[in-house]
């Protein structure tokens, strides 16, 4: 009996744009390193966005202070490549592992470290002035993994926020 396989957005997205790559990744199991200075930045951000949601899930002002903090200077290493907490390092470390690549001005005058600028600056606080320009929405989750069966195949992945009205 053969097992389900469950595709992530990962699997899927490997598949997408090499197909040698997925063969070697999920079906040979040679799990490599891919890191780049976009990748390992999204996972900053996406990890201190998800700091801010949870504060203001629970009705608490983001600490602000200590968000700008790790987005500095974390350095959270994974401790196995499937460790899914740890992986993430801050813009101080990034930007010396990166050096070139994270003052590179690109074609819209912008570089890593500029749009890394402009975050601590005014993109850090989105989702809040957001939500309160939305006072009938709240934050119903974070985070939410999820799972269903298509034609026979398991599509698996989790979902950053869900949004809902408050007096639905």
């Amino acid at each position: 009996e053969m097992s389900i396989v469950k595709y992530s957005y990962s699997r899927l997205s490997t598949w997408d744009g090499c197909g040698w790559r997925y063969k070697l990744q999920y079906l040979d199991k040679h799990f490599c390193s891919g890191d780049s200075l976009a990748t390992e930045l999204g996972t900053l951000l996406h990890y201190c966005e998800e700091l801010i949601g949870l504060d203001l899930k629970e009705g608490k002002t983001p600490d602000y202070s200590k968000i700008k903090e790790i987005f500095l200077n974390a350095n959270v290493p994974k401790k196995n490549p499937y460790d899914t907490e740890g992986g993430y390092f801050g813009i101080n470390i990034l930007a010396d592992k990166y050096h070139k690549e994270f003052f590179d001005i690109d074609d819209k005058g912008q570089s890593y470290m500029s749009r890394c600028k402009t975050y601590l600056e005014t993109g850090i606080y989105r989702l809040e002035r957001f939500m309160k320009s939305h006072p009938e929405l709240e934050i119903f989750d974070l985070e939410r993994p999820f799972e269903f069966n298509f034609e026979g195949h398991i599509i698996k992945g989790s979902i950053d926020r869900i949004l809902k009205y408050k007096d639905k």
